[in-house]
């Protein structure tokens, strides 16, 4: 509801809305939520704002730990690969009859290299070095594959980082939200602080009022019933 008073004293008007109406009343809501445990619970504000913020914080780490997991197996594949390719163990295999062999032939090659594998050696592992094509290998860039691992360790460096710092993680990730959606969500409200208007301040004293007792019948000052 807007209001616009006809007088040029609409301020005093306001006032008077506010002191002798329910233009506003305080109210103190009472939130109640369903808890982990599932019964319904009584919070205050700042307890459902912590409870957001750090189930925010969990889901983060979550996300940066999973990360964390596939660039590891990134390195191990990547690493596994260069020295499968650059000490042309694949050549081991060449004369190798059954499949036992060939496994037992590239596990024995990669036992020499151990202190560059950050992990051991799994059959999977020897599977998927078993599985690269041919061509694959004669154009095997080493300066890139190089390139490519560095990029993996700088990645960690900053994963472990940012795991070290989850609030700083949880406000960047916030303000991210307020710069891509910030134009679409609109806040529709304002804060402001109110001050208590009471009644005799604001109540009109030079009105002069005339009282006919017989008829009950009263006016102001400028003949206008009340």
């Amino acid at each position: 509801m807007t209001i616009r008073p006809r007088s040029s004293r609409s301020s005093s008007c306001y006032r008077t809305l506010y002191a002798f109406t329910d233009c506003e009343i305080s109210l103190s809501p009472n939130l109640v939520v369903i808890n982990a445990s599932n019964v319904p619970e009584t919070l205050s504000v700042t307890d459902i704002i912590r409870h957001n913020t750090d189930r925010l914080v969990g889901l983060l780490r979550s996300e940066l730990e999973l990360e964390r997991i596939q660039q590891i197996d990134r390195l191990h594949a990547r690493t596994l690969e260069q020295i499968f390719i650059e000490n042309r163990i694949y050549r081991m295999i060449e004369n190798k009859k059954n499949p036992e062999l060939v496994m037992e032939s590239v596990s024995a090659g990669l036992a020499d290299y151990t202190a560059e594998i950050a992990r051991d050696i799994t059959e999977d592992d020897i599977n998927t070095l078993l599985k690269i094509p041919i061509r694959r290998i004669s154009l095997y860039d080493i300066n890139r594959a190089k390139k490519e691992m560095r990029e993996i360790k700088q990645r960690l460096t900053a994963i472990d980082k940012l795991l070290g710092d989850m609030t700083k993680v949880a406000i960047n990730f916030l303000k991210g939200l307020i710069r891509q959606y910030g134009d679409r969500y609109v806040r529709r409200t304002e804060l402001e602080s109110f001050r208590r208007t009471a009644k005799h301040d604001v109540a009109k004293r030079d009105l002069q009022l005339r009282f006919e007792k017989r008829t009950g019948w009263s006016q102001d000052r400028r003949d206008r019933p009340l």
